[in-house]
């Protein structure tokens, strides 16, 4: 979905408002929490293969290609060529008792509630930085 550069998100308060980057409170937001931590989380790639299990996001068996685990933050950073999404260090964990990983917001794909909620699936919501590797991903996907 492209949104028209007039109603982009020109703040990190905007950007909170449309995009999030944490496991929701079960108790507050019970739907939105089952949802994310069924579809949204990105696995622990180092761990998993460790485990000998197959692992299609590392890079030369050093890295995660989609660069997880991300940092914590408190806040929603803007920069040129990145936003980095608030991802609060709140003691918020999820354990998957079926694998047995455990989960915080360093591992969650960013999403957008309303939509994750409308289609019921794994909605990665970013914006586009200003640098022009954000067409070539955007390209990646319509091709």
């Amino acid at each position: 979905m492209m949104v028209h550069p007039d109603d982009m998100p020109k703040c990190r308060r905007e950007v909170d408002l449309v995009i999030r980057a944490d496991i929701p409170d079960p108790d507050r937001e019970p739907q939105l929490h089952e949802l994310v931590t069924r579809v949204n989380l990105h696995h622990l790639c180092h761990e998993r293969k460790r485990r000998g299990q197959e692992v299609f996001c590392m890079v030369d068996d050093k890295h995660c290609k989609s660069k997880f685990p991300k940092s914590f933050s408190d806040k929603t950073i803007i920069t040129r060529r990145q936003v980095l999404y608030k991802r609060p260090e709140n003691g918020v964990v999820f354990m998957n008792l079926k694998s047995g990983e455990v989960f915080t917001n360093q591992q969650v794909v960013p999403y957008n509630p309303f939509l994750s909620l409308e289609m019921q699936t794994n909605t990665n919501v970013e914006i586009c930085s200003q640098e022009a590797q954000s067409a070539k991903h955007v390209n990646l996907y319509i091709n």
